[in-house]
């Protein structure tokens, strides 16, 4: 118990401690672990998108040395970073088809129905990326 007094107004304060207590929500108004995870790699789905485009070219890059870039090698780049992005994520979210000169990099949100995509394409000792 605490007592503050200033002037002729006086305040007195009491704590009491007691055991915390939650109320849950039903159970039928809550999701699992396993959907609400898959729920939180689509929230930045754009991202990772844009994330293994960029690092798909920047291997297919590395791997001309300066020279030109083939369609082949940054074709499988960028499958490659897709296919480690899946292992990654425990989840198949992004997809490749192959475009002229080049791959498309997409994914569609389950919920949303919203499609992210990014164009990949070898412009002689270049890679270009689009979205």
């Amino acid at each position: 118990m605490a007592r503050i007094q200033a002037g002729s107004f006086v305040v007195t304060l009491t704590y009491t401690y007691a055991p915390q207590t939650v109320t849950l929500p039903a159970a039928g108004t809550v999701i699992g672990e396993a959907p609400l995870a898959v729920g939180v790699w689509y929230v930045d789905m754009p991202a990772y998108v844009r994330q293994v485009s960029h690092g798909g070219a920047a291997a297919a890059r590395r791997a001309a040395r300066g020279a030109t870039v083939k369609v082949t090698s940054l074709r499988k780049a960028v499958r490659r970073e897709v296919s480690a992005f899946h292992t990654k994520a425990r989840l198949k979210m992004i997809k490749v088809t192959d475009v002229r000169r080049g791959v498309r990099v997409f994914a569609t949100n389950p919920w949303t129905r919203k499609t992210v995509s990014c164009t990949v394409t070898a412009s002689g000792k270049k890679v270009v990326v689009r979205s």
